[in-house]
């Protein structure tokens, strides 16, 4: 695993006026950004980067407050600097147990400025040091960047999953559905043990609830009912709608994620982690076979 702070520098230098916002454009953060925004129907671009700075507009994407957070990011970046070693073996350590004869030295982590707290597809994480938890507790940012991390290299096993984001039709969302709640159910999962160790809170964000929503019985129960409610509606025809889909899988109860997550810490309870890891390397339609029938 290897850290690139390019995106970083030269937003700071951007940010003191010995820089065009230009060139952030051709950096590879940047670039990993915008594929994933264009595929996932956001409108996050470098104008919205270069408004936030200029003061016009931070009402982007993971760019609230950004002038007003300067001091706090450059803070949390010279966390990330100083502690690197640490956390990246922790990264290592927390994702390396999941996967079986993963290559982590092709992954890249990008901190960022903007966009979603974190992202990891095609080998390279982002995170976005203007979160507000992770600018309150820096260890909430190697959390994300234990759960992106995740991501990438579960995609070395099952492909990409902005492959699933074609969603125009009922049986293209159900697919996406699917494969999410193995993807995202892995990466929440992935930083558990972290954040016990830790001990990190389950309450304030919505990020913070997953672990502690997930882990409820009688929460793990209405999200399953949900589940099906949701998958028997897409299996029907019933809902065509995009916008509606991705609100019920994706939206405020998180869905997709926290089903996932709930899956994983059973299949942990009664197997270990090597129950955990065959799960993870399971085809989705086994997955969903398996454990949501």
């Amino acid at each position: 695993m290897k850290v690139d702070y390019s995106y970083v520098d030269t937003f700071f230098k951007i940010i003191d006026g010995n820089a065009d916002i230009r060139e952030l454009e051709s950096n590879v953060g940047f670039q990993t950004i915008l594929s994933h925004a264009l595929l996932t129907g956001n409108d996050f671009n470098l104008k919205s980067i270069d408004d936030a700075v200029k003061g016009i507009s931070d009402q982007a994407y993971g760019l609230r407050n950004l002038l007003k957070n300067v001091d706090r990011i450059k803070a949390l970046y010279k966390m990330l600097r100083t502690h690197e070693k640490k956390w990246v073996e922790e990264v290592r350590e927390y994702t390396g147990k999941l996967f079986n004869n993963i290559n982590n030295e092709i992954t890249m982590v990008f901190p960022v400025v903007g966009y979603d707290i974190g992202i990891g597809i095609n080998n390279i994480v982002c995170v976005n040091l203007n979160s507000e938890i992770c600018l309150k507790d820096y260890r909430e940012l190697i959390s994300v960047i234990i759960h992106e991390t995740t991501h990438t290299y579960y995609e070395t096993i099952h492909g990409p999953i902005l492959d699933f984001f074609k969603i125009d039709t009922s049986e293209y969302m159900k697919n996406l559905l699917d494969n999410a709640i193995q993807y995202e159910g892995a990466g929440v999962f992935s930083a558990e043990e972290y954040r016990v160790k830790n001990n990190l809170p389950k309450t304030g964000s919505p990020i913070q609830e997953d672990y502690n929503i997930s882990t409820n019985k009688t929460n793990r129960m209405n999200l399953f009912q949900e589940y099906k409610h949701l998958s028997n509606s897409l299996i029907s025809g019933e809902l065509k709608e995009t916008e509606d889909f991705m609100r019920r899988g994706f939206g405020e109860s998180k869905l997709a994620h926290r089903l996932g997550y709930s899956i994983f810490t059973e299949i942990n309870k009664v197997k270990g982690i090597e129950g955990v890891r065959e799960a993870i390397h399971m085809s989705n339609k086994d997955f969903i076979e398996k454990f949501l029938k």
